[in-house]
């Protein structure tokens, strides 16, 4: 089940990974995905999206696999 997801943010993970970011698949429950955006250690900061706007990117992109998904929480995470 969590592998179409995954393959959606492989999708974002270029540009993301040039900004020295990553994303990984967190909680996934029913209608809502958790999406963990991890913050390397050169990672601009203000080069990233806010998270409104990504998370409603990412919730369009999922809900082309799956229709259900009615929420998108970012949650940002240190990558020391």
């Amino acid at each position: 089940m969590n592998e179409p997801l995954n393959n959606v943010l492989d999708v974002f993970r270029p540009a993301l990974k040039a900004d020295g970011f990553d994303l990984a698949l967190g909680t996934v429950q029913p209608g809502v995905v958790i999406v963990r955006v991890l913050h390397g250690p050169e990672a601009c900061d203000d080069c990233l999206m806010p998270d409104d706007r990504l998370g409603a990117m990412l919730k369009n992109a999922f809900q082309k696999i799956m229709p259900d998904v009615s929420e998108v929480i970012v949650k940002h995470e240190s990558q020391d």
